[in-house]
């Protein structure tokens, strides 16, 4: 979803994946030590995928981050140069 920038319902989202990492639990304890080819195998494409979703949602949060710094940014040089009054909100000149 990151990946192709689709916005999704986080509540939605949030309980499908810990559906799934309940499922993972569950299929691991059945396992034991011994994990067939096949879990092994799916357990290695899930911590590609993974990792690319670390990578994206860090760039998220820095994209984030660097929006905020403008807004904060601007919201101070805005307050400093009396352009803005909070009273009114007009002009102090």
């Amino acid at each position: 979803m990151l990946a192709e920038q689709k916005f999704v319902s986080h509540a939605a989202y949030t309980d499908r994946k810990n559906q799934t990492l309940r499922e993972l639990m569950a299929a691991q304890r059945k396992e034991g030590t011994a994990m067939s080819t096949e879990l092994r195998l799916q357990l290695q494409k899930l911590a590609v995928v993974l990792r690319e979703n670390a990578r994206l949602l860090k760039l998220h949060i820095a994209a984030v981050g660097e929006i905020s710094d403008i807004i904060v940014g601007s919201l101070r040089d805005a307050e400093s140069d009396g352009t803005y009054s909070r009273r009114s909100g007009t002009s102090r000149w």
